[in-house]
């Protein structure tokens, strides 16, 4: 991995990961990195990188760029993201031409990912911390096969709602309901069942939180 900003012959990424290496990357925020209009802040080049509940926000055009090298094409490289809020989604991944499609470079974009405003403080010495008063939900292990805990943080008052989803939009089971007096949270199991103790299928599930009947936060869980 390195930090290339004005090296000769390299274009200007904030980190690159290159010549067979492995590079995880989690809880990490990348956001106003891109220093030179659409070139990529995280480039990775006959490599592979792994993002784990990692942000990428405002990070231009171009924020993640996958590649190979044209004289070697002897290395696939491998991008996997997971449980990440990434700006435009699995769209706003460049896949280099010389790739071939998936021959030489191949994306696992996860279910789990989502597209949304990750409400950044903005201001004084932490300005990429994410606001105290922003809703948030949590879950572990994500994808998970028998249980996962799900956790949830708030900072308003009002009733407060948190329920689960199918990918279909049915509910089929309620977390939490009732009256909040301003700060709170929540921690509880979830065994993959439904209200009545039916045990859902494999899938995508979403968990939802909803303060005064409006959608405030979510995140999808999946279960194997």
């Amino acid at each position: 991995m390195e930090r290339l900003f004005d090296k000769p012959g390299f274009l200007y990424e904030a980190i690159v990961s290159h010549l067979n290496q492995d590079l995880y990357l989690v809880n990490c925020t990348f956001s106003d990195n891109s220093i030179v209009e659409d070139e990529p802040s995280l480039n990775m080049l006959d490599a592979n990188l792994y993002l784990y509940n990692c942000i990428s926000y405002n990070e231009g055009s171009m924020p993640l760029h996958i590649s190979v090298w044209e004289p070697q094409k002897e290395i696939v490289s491998h991008l996997y993201i997971y449980n990440s809020l990434i700006e435009g989604g699995e769209e706003s991944i460049f896949v280099d031409p010389l790739c071939n499609g998936d021959t030489w470079c191949r994306v696992h974009y996860d279910e789990t990912n989502i597209d949304e405003d990750p409400l950044f403080l903005g201001k004084w010495e932490h300005p990429y911390q994410i606001a105290d008063g922003s809703p948030c939900i949590d879950a572990a292990p994500n994808p998970f096969s028998t249980s996962t805990t799900l956790s949830a943080k708030w900072d308003f008052s009002g009733h407060v709602q948190i329920e689960i989803y199918t990918n279909a939009g049915l509910r089929v089971k309620v977390i939490k309901s009732g009256r909040s007096g301003g700060k709170g949270s929540i921690q509880t199991r979830w065994d993959g069942k439904d209200q009545n103790g039916n045990i859902l299928p494999a899938g995508v599930y979403h968990v939802v939180m909803f303060w005064e009947g409006k959608e405030v936060e979510g995140m999808k869980v999946v279960k194997r």
